[in-house]
């Protein structure tokens, strides 16, 4: 009755949430006293054969099944149930495949009754027994380092509603596990518990999570940080779930505490354009974007961003299947229409397209702003402001009129749909140019410059728009020879903080902590007490890319991610068939792997190539690794080698390598 009056009420509660949630057989909440009385009731039931009452008491069993499945490490479960309960496999007129039926009957009676977790995805499909007490094991032992190093390499990704909930963080994070080991895959396949058990991870120290009852979180949590690096990839994931809990916009010496601030841009990455030099004119391009977050949220759009080919607006013909996966820079023949999605997937489904469609396209006409850069490349000005001193083009509609100011000249642009000018800004502009420019909705930036400080970002255009990685310090300075007092600083729209600007200075820097994973718009105003003082303002346009290693940021030319864990493997891991190596890259591509053994100081001892097929799963890693390791040459030099390295390369696609010392 203690079981089923715990489970019953357990039950209540995860069906007030929002969404409801399971129940997991692992959530006993047994002392270790209380526990090894349930095992031996469970091993004297056995023992007597299974009768009629025991049969009718099935909690203990089902409590026990996924105590065996949190010790299950991917071999055969029933031996390892058979160790643990004598006489399973041995008791007169004992019939297996009854009783291991009832074991799944009794998992499906504690689904009905108690609002149990039941198995999702393929591995539920084909082991559609032992699936019903690894499921409710919540997650194996064996794969809780892999958990606390994909909880890690998420962390920037998090947001309040993907904490809120359980069944978007499990999609986003399904999505993200390209590289991981097939069993740690398989987990994650069911995506409604990796977010409920990833939930519950990252709650806060002091915070139990309506997901898991206490006793088993901390479980988890002991259990997992046990080891060194599994604990400091948890603790810092947590600190960013805590952090995206309280997020606010956090400057230096403001006035006021954080705000709750608007939503940011959906844009996963828009595309970016630009124009290159060539000799008879200035040719278009479009850098294409990474549509990595986007896969966190539509099941099918990594399958068909691998198979489908993209249609870019602008261009006669599609791209190759799978080409978003390795984006790069694709020149266009036409100007791309702002009115038209700028990327379809050839014969894609209407949610995926809409969903690109949605988070990605380039800046509305009549003109466009390229500012120019040496080496005969000028990119786009998203605010469509100009200074002092720099030379741009102007790229417009053909209805459109330019400028009618003096240091406009006709250049010539290698596009349909379109024409171009140089513009030449002078040191000085009159109040009437001013004007001209701003009939043609361009701007003059003179009293107040915003520029990004500190780290160095991974984009930034000289003018209005920089990019970060999520978790680098957005560090912005503000420099005007104006008088000023206070700055008011405005993201995406949201209440304004203001600032004190610095006595007698020329220059503000404040942090932008914790923005999500988009884009989003600063708006920076300076203001003067002074009766009559007109107020300057300027903006910025701050990109905060998902640092997460996919292949949705690789380019031409380093096509090749090579995946391994653990994430750093020793070479008596990599020999003892404890680690596991994926390689990813353009889809039936083929590639040269090389094994080579080195001394201690770096020279050769021994070499095995390889020609593989990309992808090359970790199963196919652990078929070669269990041939080519044991090959008498490489056998010989083991025991001298201090390292191994692993590379994989093929000319015009990629180069990746690992090295796994001895330790």
């Amino acid at each position: 009755m203690r079981l089923h009056d715990h489970f019953r009420t357990l039950h209540e509660h995860r069906q007030a949430l929002h969404p409801a949630a399971p129940v997991f057989a692992l959530e006993h909440d047994l002392s270790s006293s209380d526990f090894e009385l349930l095992l031996a009731a469970v091993r004297g039931a056995v023992s007597q054969g299974l009768d009629t009452r025991s049969r009718t008491w099935w909690l203990p069993f089902v409590v026990h099944a996924a105590e065996i499945g949190y010790r299950y490490v991917g071999d055969e479960y029933w031996p390892l149930f058979a160790q643990q309960t004598p006489g399973w496999e041995s008791t007169p007129g004992w019939s297996l495949a009854t009783n291991r039926q009832r074991i799944k009957q009794w998992f499906k009676q504690f689904a009905a009754d108690y609002g149990g977790a039941e198995p999702k995805g393929g591995f539920a499909a084909n082991f559609n027994i032992i699936a019903w007490p690894i499921t409710h094991a919540i997650i194996p032992a064996d794969l809780q380092r892999q958990l606390a190093q994909l909880l890690f390499e998420s962390r920037a990704v998090l947001t309040a509603n993907l904490l809120s909930d359980p069944n978007a963080l499990g999609a986003c994070l399904a999505s993200r596990t390209g590289g991981y080991s097939e069993r740690f895959q398989i987990f994650c396949s069911n995506q409604s518990l990796l977010g409920q058990v990833a939930a519950a991870m990252l709650s806060g120290d002091d915070e139990s999570s309506p997901y898991l009852v206490q006793s088993t979180l901390t479980r988890l949590v002991d259990d997992l940080t046990n080891e060194r690096q599994s604990r400091t990839w948890l603790t810092r994931a947590k600190h960013s779930a805590n952090l995206v809990r309280s997020r606010g916009f956090l400057p230096i010496n403001s006035r006021t505490g954080p705000v709750n601030r608007a939503q940011p841009l959906t844009a996963a990455a828009n595309p970016k354009l630009l124009l290159r030099q060539e000799d008879s004119g200035w040719r278009p391009y479009l850098d294409l974007p990474d549509l990595t977050p986007l896969q966190g949220r539509q099941n099918q759009v990594s399958q068909e961003l691998r198979t489908l080919r993209p249609k870019i607006e602008g261009r006669r013909k599609p791209l190759p299947s799978g080409k978003m996966l390795y984006p790069g820079e694709v020149a266009l023949s036409a100007w791309p229409r702002p009115e038209n999605p700028i990327i379809q997937l050839e014969r894609g489904s209407s949610v995926v397209n809409s969903l690109i469609a949605e988070n990605c396209s380039i800046t509305q006409g009549p003109w466009w702003v390229f500012r120019k850069l040496l080496g005969g490349l000028a990119i786009e000005v998203k605010g469509k402001f100009v200074r002092p001193g720099h030379e741009y083009f102007l790229v417009g509609q053909l209805d459109s009129k330019p400028p009618a100011v003096p240091y406009i000249n006709e250049a010539t642009a290698l596009a349909n749909g379109i024409h171009a000018f140089e513009l030449a800004m002078p040191e000085v502009i009159h109040e009437a140019e001013i004007a001209k420019l701003a009939a043609a909705e361009l701007s003059v930036v003179t009293d107040v410059s915003i520029r990004p400080v500190g780290l160095v970002p991974g984009s930034w255009d000289g003018e209005g728009a920089v990019e970060w990685l999520a978790g680098e310090p957005a560090l912005l300075a503000v420099r005007s020879n104006r008088a000023t007092e206070m700055c008011a600083v405005t993201v995406d729209g949201g209440h304004p903080i203001v600032l004190e600007w610095p006595a007698g200075g020329h220059e503000l820097i404040f942090a932008l902590e914790d923005l999500t994973v988009g884009t989003h718009e600063v708006d920076i105003t300076l203001l003067n007490s002074e009766v009559g003082a007109a107020g300057v303002s300027g903006s910025l346009s701050v990109t905060i890319c998902d640092p997460h290693t996919s292949l949705g940021e690789t380019t031409e030319g380093a096509g090749i991610r090579l995946f391994a864990t653990p994430a750093r493997p020793k070479l008596t891991e990599l020999w003892d068939g404890r680690a596991s190596l994926s390689i990813d890259g353009p889809p039936d591509t083929k590639a040269e792997l090389l094994i080579t053994l080195r001394d201690d100081i770096g020279n050769s001892l021994e070499k095995a190539h390889h020609s593989i097929s990309l992808p090359f799963s970790d199963s196919a890693w652990r078929r070669l690794a269990d041939h080519e390791l044991q090959r008498r040459n490489l056998l010989a030099a083991y025991d001298e080698a201090d390292s191994c390295e692993v590379s994989v390369s093929r000319s015009g696609v990629g180069f990746a390598s690992l090295v796994c010392e001895r330790g």
